[in-house]
């Protein structure tokens, strides 16, 4: 069973990716709502993939993928984005983001990203 670390600054979007996710036979090995710690949760537990929100406070989504890549190369990181947001999602893609994803959450798109990074 794979393992998805939920890093969103909204307790709601936490919530919505979680039920997608355990209804479709993912396993969560944890919730995080700020950078410091999503990467505590990440390198206590080596998640498969992390859902990584682009706004996560207080470092931003970039710093916080930068600091778990340097932990784990070959880590797979989505991040999720707000329409908004493009110019930082082409910068956070070139940093070595696996896949992204655009708020609102769309459940086969979600599905899609997630097994997408895990081929």
């Amino acid at each position: 069973m794979h393992q998805v670390l939920i890093a969103q600054e909204a307790e709601y979007m936490q919530l919505l990716l979680q039920d997608i996710l355990e209804r479709n036979g993912f396993h969560i090995s944890g919730t995080t709502a700020n950078s410091e710690a999503t990467l505590l949760s990440f390198k206590a537990k080596r998640p498969d993939v992390v859902l990584l929100d682009l706004s996560l406070p207080p470092t931003g989504g970039l710093v916080c993928l930068q600091q778990i890549l340097k932990e784990e190369p070959q880590a797979q990181v989505i991040i999720c984005c707000s329409i908004g947001q493009q110019a930082k999602l082409l910068e956070t893609m070139q940093a070595g983001a696996s896949e992204f994803l655009v708020k609102p959450y769309q459940e086969d798109r979600v599905l899609d990203a997630i097994k997408k990074v895990l081929r």
